[in-house]
């Protein structure tokens, strides 16, 4: 039954997807204002489709995060008891896993109870959601086809999809990033980093955009970052003391960076690396510490990873030509996406619902600005991204047949690493392509340079 709800999900998206390019091909794609009986009918059609959703994908039991950590942890604060805070922290991954400041944005939840809570935070985090689709329409110049195509890939996400059904907080930080590239655009780099910061102390992979802001020398978006998550440590030791917080660290942070879990909704490096171990269980949340051959290999991996980074943001001295259409702001969007890539490839502990937050680069992928790539191979590789960063998170099948069963552990549920991947080789070669940290005054030179000496031939 799992499977038969998982394909019918997947196959009416893929018929979506057919249906908005055949409804714009013949002009007919609905728009803004319509009528009463098409907006009824697409409400009818979204709420079965977002049932289907719901119902085919992990978890089974609903709000697993928000009723074992989010909740109870606005309930120690409420109740002043750091103790029942530290017992939180004691359960690891299946626990309260942020620093024990952030514990405090969820006590006004504790006001409610359980049910109502979870309602009301789902409530905002679906509104924060609707509100990055507007956003990313704007900022990434969609047509009328892209707006309903991004709007297909918000509904069928199967990251979003997990992480709302867990309780889980990734959908919040979606709107975090989207909003931070907008002000960024605004030149207010600042509150960028200050806002980043924020982002970062409830998911950690974020701090790489730290290295994000200093290698772009943005001294503002820096200090705005280096503010936050420093006055947020401060106050976490002055609330709850040396031990809680040294605690703290050693078992979210030390423990899984060290450790590796397998369970199949981890889609990082490492974790893929230990389900091509045929003993690894699937639903085991226990970090195991690997070998020095596997700490070896994960390590070089990630290396690869940084390195590719790394070069795509390098000036390279030819393909001038390629590089006129881009601006200082575009490379400065590439470079975010980019960025964004690196910390779920990076992290060795990426859960499934981090994938929520490709939905940018899918945007901008669909959108007209910064152009990308023309070649159709490029082209081929987006969809293939997108195809596998959209199904649904789903609980591990038990498959009779030991070959298709072992295909299916090593390779076929880290589906969302791969296409991570995927994306981050897209990007970075966008990037290099676009002429990586050329500044935009340069860009001016060589553009006026190159039509200074078409004139001149046309003359001659």
């Amino acid at each position: 039954m799992e499977a038969f709800l998982y394909f019918s999900q997947l196959a009416a998206t893929v018929v979506g997807v057919i249906v908005i390019f055949w409804l714009a091909r013949r002009g007919i794609l609905p728009s803004y204002p319509m009528p009463i009986w098409t907006a009824a009918l697409l409400a009818i059609g979204i709420a079965a489709f977002e049932f289907l959703s719901f119902k085919a994908s992990t978890p089974p039991d609903r709000f697993h995060d928000f009723f074992t950590a989010y909740y109870p942890a606005g309930q120690a604060i409420a109740n002043h008891d750091p103790s029942m805070l530290r017992m939180l922290t004691d359960k690891g991954v299946a626990g309260f896993v942020n620093i024990p400041a952030v514990a405090y944005l969820f006590e006004p939840l504790a006001l409610f109870g359980p049910e109502t809570a979870a309602l009301v935070f789902s409530a905002v985090g679906l509104a924060l959601t609707v509100a990055a689709w507007f956003l990313l329409v704007r900022m990434a110049n969609l047509g009328l086809r892209e707006c309903w195509l991004l709007a297909l890939m918000f509904l069928a996400n199967g990251p979003l999809m997990h992480g709302i059904k867990f309780g889980n907080t990734s959908e919040f930080i979606l709107f975090a990033l989207v909003v931070d590239l907008l002000l960024l655009r605004q030149g207010r780099s600042a509150a960028a980093g200050a806002l980043m910061g924020a982002a970062a102390i409830i998911k950690p992979p974020l701090l790489l955009f730290g290295v994000f802001f200093l290698l772009r020398r943005d001294l503002r978006g820096v200090l705005g970052f280096a503010a936050v998550c420093a006055i947020t440590g401060a106050l976490s030791l002055l609330l709850f003391g040396w031990s809680d917080n040294a605690h703290w660290f050693q078992t979210s942070i030390v423990e899984y960076s060290r450790g590796w879990l397998g369970a199949y909704n981890v889609q990082s490096i490492p974790g893929f690396l230990l389900r091509l171990q045929p003993a690894t269980n699937l639903t085991d949340w226990q970090p195991y510490l690997p070998s020095s051959g596997e700490n070896l290999l994960a390590r070089a991996l990630m290396g690869i990873v940084f390195l590719v980074a790394g070069l795509a943001c390098l000036r390279y001295p030819g393909g001038a030509a390629a590089r006129l259409k881009f601006s200082d702001a575009d490379r400065q969007d590439l470079q975010f996406l980019l960025a964004i890539c690196l910390c779920l490839a990076a992290s060795p502990l990426t859960w499934s619902h981090y994938y929520t937050w490709l939905l940018i680069p899918i945007a901008f992928f669909l959108g007209s600005w910064p152009p990308f790539p023309s070649s159709k191979v490029a082209r081929v590789i987006a969809w293939a991204a997108v195809a596998l960063t959209t199904p649904l998170v789903e609980w591990p099948w038990s498959i009779s047949n030991p070959i298709l069963m072992t295909a299916y552990r090593s390779l076929a549920i880290s589906h969302l690493l791969f296409g991570g991947l995927l994306w981050f080789g897209l990007i970075a070669w966008w990037l290099a392509r676009s002429g990586g940290l050329l500044s935009q005054s340069v860009a001016t030179a060589e553009k006026q340079s190159f039509e200074n000496f078409d004139r001149a031939r046309l003359r001659s």
